[in-house]
């Protein structure tokens, strides 16, 4: 092993080092920074955090780490988590030509919240004191591009020129990095924005890669450890755990194929669908017609309580499906429609949907509550979701079928799943 090797490794252990203590400080920034493929890059110069593909890399130079001290760099890892969850990296520079202003705009933003102590040039709030607490980077940019006198800041250009990887050249960076003492500026961004060039070459796919992040992490670290002021910043990636107050409205010409009967005699068998006759008397006891079943059953309707997620995640179209399949249903069944995004809007017997109310954050336990199941005593419970939220830890008394989206995931262990299909019949 070389002495530059060791320290790559060093530096590499630090970063692990720092993210732990943030899980401790903030479960839901560790969870995600935890999710970081950590990688050598010297050209960085300091730190940078980028997409490539279906991965998040974690671009450090070693010189710059190892200048930092354990709760720094837990800060700066921070930093690096809010410009990822808070979209920056996916930015296009054609819409955001004053790169000064776009400059303090996204670390000022990054920055407002971080619970530890960052370097002590970093763009902060307090830099900046005209511009008003807890406002997005995009209005903070429209603020800062009019101002005229300007704090000097030593950044990374962003007018690089891609290499054959993914990962952009930065030959044109400054030899030392903006926190180097030959550096004279009164403020230096603490990481390298020139890498988010890559992030940027395919930004829908980025920008999924961020929302499934996301949705990991509120999953594993739960909706109660979500900072507060990252609500809005979630709800803007489909995930969350604050309820809507928006009201989707639907079109009702589309029309349900699955065979629910067949369907649910294969997931929670005959025991619900079928039921003893009690008005066709038995052979050898008809005096007892109404008191002892006949040896013949007949189909039961059994009371079907069908949950729709009607969260951000859950697209008109999607909604849309699943009404046409609840249409279906109440055809032969009793249905009770339970609108719930990360709380529960409306309960009512099934009735032609031409609207949903929720469009915010995702929970799916409410449905599951004992007291709520007690009161409209469902046999059997569907629910209709993407399964991006957190679930109970325990199965309830009755049979539970997950109806996952296409491009849904199984939330518990407990359940059985049903695939449907997608908004064009795949």
């Amino acid at each position: 092993m070389t002495v530059a090797g060791d320290l790559n490794r060093i530096a590499e252990g630090k970063i692990v080092m720092a993210i732990r203590r943030l899980a401790g400080v903030s479960p839901f920034h560790g969870d995600i920074a935890e999710r970081f493929v950590l990688r050598h890059f010297p050209e960085v110069k300091t730190i940078g955090v980028t997409i490539e593909g279906d991965s998040i890399p974690l671009l450090f130079c070693e010189e710059f780490v190892e200048s930092l001290t354990l709760s720094e760099l837990q800060a700066v890892l921070q930093h690096e988590v809010n410009h990822v969850v808070l979209g920056h990296i996916l930015a296009d520079p054609a819409e955001f030509t004053d790169l000064w202003a776009h400059t303090v705009a996204v670390d000022v933003s990054a920055n407002e919240f971080v619970s530890d102590s960052l370097p002590s040039r970093a763009i902060t709030l307090e830099a900046f004191p005209k511009l008003p607490p807890l406002e997005s980077a995009e209005k903070r940019y429209s603020r800062l591009r009019k101002v005229k006198r300007r704090r000097p800041i030593a950044m990374s250009p962003l007018g690089v020129s891609p290499t054959s990887g993914n990962i952009p050249n930065l030959a044109r960076l400054p030899a030392s990095p903006p926190h180097s003492k030959t550096n004279t500026a009164a403020l230096a961004t603490i990481d390298n924005h020139a890498v988010w060039v890559s992030a940027r070459k395919d930004t829908p796919r980025s920008a999924k890669v961020i929302q499934d992040v996301v949705r990991d992490a509120v999953i594993t670290v739960g909706a109660d450890q979500i900072p507060e002021w990252l609500h809005e910043a979630l709800r803007a990636v489909g995930v969350g755990n604050q309820p809507g107050a928006d009201k989707e409205q639907l079109r009702g010409n589309r029309v349900g194929k699955q065979n629910w009967i067949q369907t649910l005699r294969r997931y929670i068998g005959r025991s619900l669908l079928t039921r003893p006759d009690f008005l066709r008397p038995p052979r050898r006891f008809s005096q007892l017609a109404g008191i002892v079943p006949g040896r013949r059953y007949r189909v039961s309707r059994p009371r079907i309580m069908a949950v729709i997620d009607t969260s951000a995640s859950l697209d008109a179209k999607m909604l849309e499906v699943i009404c046409a399949e609840l249409a279906r249903m109440a055809k032969r069944f009793r249905v009770t429609v339970v609108e719930c995004d990360s709380k529960i809007h409306r309960v009512y017997a099934y009735k032609p949907i031409l609207a949903v109310h929720g469009r915010g954050g995702t929970d799916l336990c409410p449905p599951f509550e004992l007291e709520f199941l007690r009161e409209h005593r469902p046999d059997v419970l569907l629910y209709f979701t993407d399964g991006f939220g957190p679930a109970p830890e325990s199965a309830p008394a009755i049979p539970a079928i997950w109806c996952l989206t296409p491009d849904g995931v199984r939330p518990a262990a407990w359940g059985r799943t049903l695939q449907m299909q997608s908004a064009d019949g795949k």
